[in-house]
């Protein structure tokens, strides 16, 4: 199950460097906040209940919403700035 995670941030890694690019954002930036967000709710979870799927499929939901999060703030801060 450790692998099962280690992939999944992985993914959360790149997925958030991607999305990053697209926004015209410094896409190094988004993927370390990605990437940390998943790794620290990742441990909390599981240092909590003991059980290895569980704390991927919480890491992974933080991630879904640390994403919400960051496209919010990039939109925001280009209609600031037009």
């Amino acid at each position: 199950m450790f692998i099962l995670a280690k992939l999944i941030g992985i993914g959360v890694l790149v997925w958030f460097a991607m999305t990053g690019k697209e926004q015209g954002e410094y896409w190094l930036r988004w993927a370390i906040v990605g990437l940390l967000g998943f790794w620290i709710t990742w441990f909390m979870v599981y240092f909590t209940l003991g059980m290895p799927i569980l704390p991927t499929v919480a890491a992974l939901a933080a991630a879904v919403l640390i994403r919400k999060k960051l496209l919010h703030d990039a939109k925001k801060s280009k209609e600031a700035s037009v």
